[in-house]
């Protein structure tokens, strides 16, 4: 659940009629202003123990109101969104649940990518604590934070850099500051300030497996997955099915060759025939050794040297000639 601790005090011009969602308190009648659902934004609350007591309902229409809110925000006069092109480069490797399980997910990747990463990671996470359990940290987006969660990222980072192996071997304090700084540039598609749910991932980097990944990797970073679920077996699973597929394909690739050099031995054949032939087809029968009325092979059997039947005749002709071959006048 979001934490309207330090969310924004809902002060607009119609302030005399919001009240609780939960317990139905005015804001004139509230001791403090009341608080928005930092989430969706529009929902709001008198204190935390209300707006947690209203979790179950809200959490139905929250993600459709935190969406309604973005389109209206985006066509306002003035507003610039980051942009929404796909990036299926970035989870593009092979066997990705193989590595996940070796812990080099993020190994062999440009900086720029596991930058962005690992700031998706990480917002996919709070996205899956507030879903499944309705409770995240006050230092989260999720929580209100003013600084949108940095700092809670770079506890994140923390985090990741004392699990052994789990960042590429070039990782420094250096790269946790670039990707700390990118993570809150809001011109880019993963970003602090915004949150992200598993369809806008699917949909970003173009793969149904892609939030199941980041998924992973962060329960790694953690030590334990959302709810304090386990992926272990999930993980395990996708790996089969990897490796299945691996197999299948070698499989299909032997198959392939096979027939490939099955076909290469026949065009082989083919094209020996087809110059012998052309070199027959050069040469005229001597009229000596051909008498009047014999024009074909089969006309004359026993003349023409059995090592010609060896050649198959191509569709549409005859074996011509009998006797012995001269070169054409």
């Amino acid at each position: 659940m979001a934490d309207t601790t330090n969310a924004t005090d809902a002060t607009d011009a119609t302030d005399a009629t919001l009240s609780c969602a939960n317990c139905g308190q005015r804001e004139s009648d509230a001791s403090g202003k009341l608080k928005r659902c930092a989430k969706c934004h529009t929902t709001t609350y008198c204190s935390r123990p209300c707006q947690k007591a209203d979790w179950k309902t809200h959490k139905k229409t929250c993600a459709a109101q935190a969406a309604a809110a973005a389109a209206t925000a985006s066509h306002a006069p003035g507003t610039t969104t980051p942009s929404a092109f796909t990036f299926p480069a970035a989870g593009a490797i092979d066997n990705p649940f193989h590595q996940l399980e070796a812990r080099t997910w993020l190994h062999d990747r440009s900086e720029q990518t596991v930058y962005k990463l690992l700031t998706d990671a990480y917002r996919f996470r709070m996205e899956d604590d507030y879903r499944m359990t309705g409770d995240v940290a006050n230092a989260s987006l999720y929580g209100g934070a003013a600084d949108s969660g940095r700092r809670h990222f770079r506890r994140f980072l923390s985090l990741a850099e004392r699990q052994p192996g789990l960042l590429p071997p070039w990782w420094s304090t250096t790269h946790a500051a670039a990707c700390e700084r990118e993570a809150m540039d809001e011109h880019r598609w993963s970003c602090l300030t915004s949150a992200v749910e598993k369809d806008d991932l699917i949909e970003h980097y173009g793969s149904r497996l892609m939030p199941m990944q980041l998924r992973m990797f962060a329960e790694q970073v953690y030590g334990m997955g959302p709810g304090g679920q386990s992926g272990d077996a999930m993980r395990q699973m996708m790996m089969k099915i990897e490796a299945d597929r691996g197999e299948k394909m070698h499989s299909s690739v032997l198959d392939m060759s096979s027939s490939f050099r099955g076909m290469k031995v026949q065009l082989a054949k083919t094209a020996i025939s087809r110059i012998i032939r052309s070199k027959l087809r050069s040469f005229s029968w001597s009229s000596s050794r051909c008498p009047t009325g014999f024009r074909t092979v089969d006309e004359r059997p026993g003349i023409v040297p059995d090592a010609f039947y060896m050649f198959h005749t191509l569709p549409g002709e005859t074996k011509t000639g009998t006797g012995m071959p001269t070169e054409h006048r």
